[in-house]
């Protein structure tokens, strides 16, 4: 049987799962998400906590709905997108000093002829 091989597929939203990129863009996808709710007036239909449609045209269920997504997207926009934001700036330069501070593999001392190489695995 021929193993296959498995390639890395790549992702469209950026960056491995967890990495600072993904976080960074969820982040920016909040804030634009939000952007775009308030921009189209969602605001006003939270009037729906107080029991009132948003619009005299409007029923009290699609005022519910438009409402409720607006409340989601807040909460996400306050509370979700700063954590995002700061987990990836931190991350990001995390790895930005692993990658400073990491020796180059040819500067590594290698065991002499007289030396036997150091094994890692348990005895």
């Amino acid at each position: 049987m021929i193993a296959k091989t498995q390639c890395a597929k790549p992702q469209p939203w950026g960056g491995g799962f967890l990495s600072s990129r993904y976080l960074g863009l969820r982040a920016v996808a909040l804030v634009l998400l939000f952007g775009a709710a308030h921009l189209a007036g969602l605001r006003e239909s939270t009037t729906f906590l107080t029991g009132t449609a948003a619009a005299s045209g409007a029923s009290l269920q699609s005022s519910a709905y438009a409402g409720g997504l607006y409340i989601l997207l807040y909460l996400g926009f306050v509370v979700l997108a700063p954590i995002l934001a700061l987990a990836a700036a931190l991350l990001y330069f995390w790895e930005r000093r692993d990658r400073r501070v990491s020796l180059p593999s040819a500067t590594k001392a290698q065991p002499t002829a007289t030396e036997p190489p150091i094994s890692h695995e348990p005895l």
